[in-house]
């Protein structure tokens, strides 16, 4: 028997293949979209096998960026991907977090979280879009993938810099 969410879901994953055929844009895009939509008007309410799909799902594509990231090339045009990664991940960081600071007036802690939400950049989206354009094996391809893993790299280490609370007993408990 088929659910209502099912249901829904598959409809909304339909539409969004058909819709970025129709306008060439990568459907995870159109995807991701959807699901803010329909998952705001309460249309759709996640299930445990819906949790247990996205979280395999981005750990799947976290994992096929990684093999499909060329060391080699990475090594050769380091300082480029290096410098062009940081950037994008420091210059929205910092710019965002002094500004719901100093101007919204947020606390230090929800400053920072905001600043690293706003220049933190979707591995899934960047590979999703560089794999249905083919540009994966061109060079720009590798640029864009390689500055998205350091982005990546920025924002998890940023991210266990601020918010993790070091205690050698929490992992014996």
């Amino acid at each position: 028997m088929i659910d209502n969410n099912s249901l829904v879901l598959g409809s909304l994953i339909l539409i969004s293949a058909l819709i970025s055929i129709r306008l060439s844009i990568t459907v995870a895009v159109i995807e991701v979209i959807f699901g803010m939509i329909i998952g705001n008007l309460g249309f759709l309410t996640p299930q445990s096998w819906m949790l247990f799909l996205a979280t395999f799902g981005g750990v799947l594509v976290t994992f096929l960026t990684g093999l499909e990231i060329d060391t080699d090339f990475m090594k050769y045009q380091f300082k480029k991907i290096f410098l062009i990664g940081f950037s994008s991940f420091f210059v929205p960081f910092a710019l965002v977090s002094i500004f719901s600071y100093f101007i919204v007036g947020w606390n230090l802690s929800v400053s920072l979280l905001a600043g690293t939400a706003f220049s933190e950049t979707s591995v899934s989206i960047v590979y999703s879009a560089l794999v249905s354009k083919n540009l994966s094996d061109t060079n720009l391809g590798k640029v864009l993938a390689g500055t998205t893993f350091v982005t990546n790299i920025f924002t998890a280490l940023c991210l266990s810099g601020l918010f993790i609370i070091p205690n050698i007993y929490r992992e014996f408990l």
